[in-house]
């Protein structure tokens, strides 16, 4: 609430909220309870309750780092998912950022990176839980600036995968971030075409629509064509307005 600007921290309160997290982070079963916050929300959280360069924004970063380890370590019972050790070194990456915005990730860091991923995807070889690990891969590389692997990595797994239009939204979402719109487009409207299931076709046809209004407004045929290609889907559908779809 805070972040969106519908209840502002004072410096007393970001102060408080601060001191009370360090005590947080040093809590082996705070820790243990808190594993998707800690590989999520370093970047909203620490953005909030520090300034930039600030000695309190180092000391949240340490405490976090430090929190990291100890999830990385294990032990009393806790094993991290293939996913969520790749999501711990990308925790890593945006820490490093919040710590050094404008330098380069350090070698160590990226190579941290590569045998993470190599590690996890080389040892779960199909399924859903393989599925899990590449998308977690994807957004590490991406988020490392490692685009070529990230885009080398999801490309072959398109080859392999049951459900290949959701690393095609992934390649879509990042060319289009960076300024590639043609190639988001593409993948998009190849996501949409490669989608199964109403519910998810309905979802993937609003993405590759929502994309041309908002990349190519003036190319109205294409707009046309595939808003009513979208919408004629949900004809003669009894869930055509429930849950993801409404």
């Amino acid at each position: 609430a805070a972040k969106d600007g519908k209840t502002p921290l004072d410096a007393g309160q970001r102060t408080q909220m601060a001191t009370a997290l360090l005590s947080l982070l040093g809590s082996p079963e705070a820790i243990r309870a808190n594993v998707e916050n800690l590989l999520y929300a370093p970047t909203e959280v620490i953005g909030l309750l520090s300034e930039p360069g600030s000695a309190g924004r180092e000391q949240l970063i340490f405490a976090w780092r430090a929190a990291l380890d100890s999830l990385a370590r294990g032990g009393e019972g806790l094993a991290l998912s293939g996913p969520e050790q790749i999501n711990l070194v990308r925790s890593r990456v945006l820490l490093q950022r919040l710590a050094a915005p404008d330098a380069p990730l350090p070698p160590a860091l990226l190579d941290e990176a590569r045998q993470t991923v190599a590690r996890v995807t080389g040892a779960t070889p199909e399924g859903y839980a393989r599925h899990a690990a590449v998308n977690a891969a994807g957004n590490l590389y991406f988020e490392a600036g490692l685009d070529q692997e990230a885009n080398a990595l999801l490309v072959a797994e398109i080859e392999k995968s049951k459900s290949p239009y959701y690393f095609m939204v992934e390649l879509a979402d990042h060319a289009k971030k960076v300024g590639r719109e043609a190639e988001a487009l593409a993948w998009f409207e190849r996501a949409y075409a490669d989608a199964k299931g109403p519910a998810t076709r309905f979802q993937w046809g609003y993405n590759y629509l929502v994309s041309l209004l908002e990349m190519t407004p003036g190319d109205t045929a294409r707009i046309e064509r595939v808003g009513l290609e979208v919408l004629g889907e949900l004809d003669g559908s009894p869930d055509a307005f429930y849950q993801r779809t409404r």
